[in-house]
């Protein structure tokens, strides 16, 4: 269950290791100022749309637990109901003395 909560922060900090490494790797690229800035923005946009699809794809699994997590309450829920009208003595007339 902790790994399911890690899976999204691990997601988005490897997408912001590999922008950064990339930056990094064009900067040291013997290329011209103009070519140099249209290849940065290149790579920024890709990182940008992989970043959107992983989030996308944490934030559909994360509703998917969600559910799964609610329906499993209302079952419990429905079993808990079920469990205490059956363990529920039949009530008895007022004691008169």
């Amino acid at each position: 269950m902790s790994d399911n909560k890690i899976l999204p922060v691990s997601i988005v900090s490897f997408l912001a290791g590999a922008f950064v490494g990339a930056v990094v790797a064009l900067l040291y690229a013997p290329k011209s100022g103009e070519e140099l800035r249209a290849q940065i923005r290149s790579e920024a946009d890709a990182t940008v749309k992989r970043a959107s699809v992983e989030w996308n794809k944490a934030v559909q699994e994360i509703q998917e637990q969600i559910e799964e997590g609610q329906t499993q309450i209302k079952n419990y829920m429905t079993q808990l109901q079920i469990q205490s009208k059956e363990a529920k003595p039949a009530e008895e007339p007022p004691a008169t003395e």
